[in-house]
């Protein structure tokens, strides 16, 4: 009987550690492809850094290279001028130059932290 006992417990515990290691495994799996996906986001999106010259003219600047980027008046303006220029590019602005459009909810524009959140949140409810 006791022999039984052991290998039980020796089961679940093999069994638990099992499970773990799928857990883990499956985890790991999540975050390379989220990883991936935010990889691909940042190939083809450029960061904007923005700034407001005397003329109320906003210059825009791709955050990792400083080139410009575009320009004009207001958002719209920025987002018609970066199109004609970058048609098979998204772009944001940095958090940084947000203070320059006060009508932009900080929403818009996510950090890659939220941007992992959300991926991992849509993989989770797809294969829920």
């Amino acid at each position: 009987m006791g022999e039984f006992l052991v290998l039980v417990i020796t089961g679940m515990i093999i069994g638990l550690y099992l499970i773990r290691v799928f857990e883990k495994t499956r985890q790991d799996a999540v975050d390379k492809m989220v990883d991936g996906a935010l990889d691909l986001y940042k190939q083809f999106t450029i960061a904007l850094r923005v700034e407001r010259a005397e003329n109320k003219m906003l210059y825009c600047y791709n955050n990792a290279t400083d080139n410009f980027v575009c320009q004009g008046i207001d958002r719209n303006e920025i987002k018609a001028n970066f199109k004609a220029r970058y048609p098979d590019y998204g772009s944001y602005i940095m958090h940084e130059s947000l203070h320059l459009f006060p009508e932009v909810e900080p929403e818009e524009y996510p950090t890659d932290k939220e941007l992992k959140q959300r991926v991992k949140e849509i993989h989770t409810r797809a294969n829920t």
